[in-house]
């Protein structure tokens, strides 16, 4: 064996794991995003906001998120957008459900690499039911669509992640 051929034979067996190492970090993320779905316990972060006929909004708290666990939804979504009734009594035009019962439908399209869910749920700021469509990719990105009763529709875009632990208090 000659030198240069050494070194390449010991470069292979250096480099040879790592080729070998298991799951990509790709890989690792869609088997995240199935079992979040699959186990219905999702939770978004949500980072813009996309409202009718509006441009795109970047969100920088970490208060906006969408989450399912257990057939419940738990949000706080802001809302821009026009009405077409009046709102009376009211300040807050947000979406807001907490721990609401949902009956989700869940279907996956394979050609598109996605989750889509639907349900309906009333939002407990404005006393109006709103049909929501949540697209969950394998990447974990994620797009919600709501569509309240008597107003413009919403979109929100974010990442699905792991939930956070609960605080101690």
């Amino acid at each position: 064996m000659t030198k240069a051929m050494k070194k390449i034979f010991t470069l292979l067996l250096i480099l040879l794991p790592v080729f070998c190492m298991g799951q990509t970090k790709k890989e690792k993320q869609a088997a995240m995003v199935k079992e979040a779905v699959e186990s219905g316990n999702v939770y978004v972060h949500v980072g813009q906001v996309i409202p009718l006929s509006m441009r795109m909004k970047d969100v920088s708290t970490d208060s906006y998120s969408f989450k399912l666990k257990d057939g419940k939804l738990t949000c706080y979504l802001p809302y821009f957008g026009a009405s077409h009734t009046a709102i009376i009594g009211t300040d807050d035009t947000g979406i807001k459900a907490e721990a609401m019962p949902v009956i989700v439908n869940k279907k996956f399209n394979a050609k598109k690499k996605c989750w889509w869910l639907t349900f309906d749920f009333e939002n407990v700021n404005m006393h109006e039911r709103i049909n929501c469509n949540v697209q969950i990719f394998s990447n974990g990105q994620t797009y919600i669509k709501m569509q309240p009763e008597g107003r413009d529709s919403i979109q929100y875009q974010g990442n699905i992640e792991q939930q956070p632990a609960a605080k101690a208090a």
